[in-house]
């Protein structure tokens, strides 16, 4: 299924699709608003996901990475998973929440990866369910972060390698029951902190 209307929103009813493959070159976003959208496959080549209510799931991504623009309301949820090779769930582009919840399932997550990067977050969660997340220090791609609220979930581990990685507010939260750690590079710092994890690592400032 190709969604690549002009520049306006388009919206869908309860649905299942096979493949999807979002191209709205001309702008706008392919919108929820009190509905569930699921496909097996998704395909990112241009425009916007945004959950105004409802959810939206994926069960594979194709560009084996978080690409596009994902937005989430109160009362939204969105699912990535990449259960395609490397299982890779790099932030490779836009990551916006202002109340709703992001369950994400794959092997590892850098921010950014092979692109420049944007995770803002006002409130709600953002939780990488089974894989850890890694705060790429490489100069060659732009990391623009504005978290003031909500809570960033991971199930192994939070390294931040980029000086300057200083969000003003918002919780980073360790959980569950494998080995899990906090590293830290000199000039980035964590607002506030939730171990909740029986097996934990000290945090590591190098």
């Amino acid at each position: 299924m190709f969604i690549n209307g002009g520049n306006y929103h388009q919206y869908c009813s309860d649905e299942t699709f096979y493949g999807l493959n979002l191209a709205k070159y001309s702008g706008g976003a392919f919108r929820m608003n009190g509905t569930d959208v699921v496909c097996a496959s998704y395909n990112w080549s241009a425009g916007a996901i945004d959950v105004l209510s409802g959810s939206f799931t994926a069960n594979d991504l194709v560009d084996n990475a978080i690409t596009g623009a994902f937005y989430n309301n109160t009362g939204g949820t969105i699912n990535l998973t990449n259960s395609g090779s490397g299982l890779y769930v790099d932030l490779n582009g836009e990551i916006h929440n202002f109340g709703g919840v992001y369950n994400i399932t794959g092997s590892v997550s850098y921010w950014p990866y092979t692109n420049d990067a944007v995770i803002e977050m006002t409130d709600g969660i953002i939780d990488f369910k089974t894989c850890g997340i890694y705060v790429s220090s490489t100069a060659s791609y732009d990391l623009d972060y504005n978290v003031t609220g909500g809570v960033i979930r991971t199930s192994a581990y939070f390294s931040a390698n980029r000086t300057g990685f200083n969000p003003t507010a918002g919780t980073i939260e360790l959980y569950g029951t494998s080995d899990s750690y906090i590293n830290q590079s000199n000039g980035s710092t964590f607002y506030d902190v939730n171990v909740n994890n029986q097996q934990m690592t000290m945090p590591v400032v190098s």
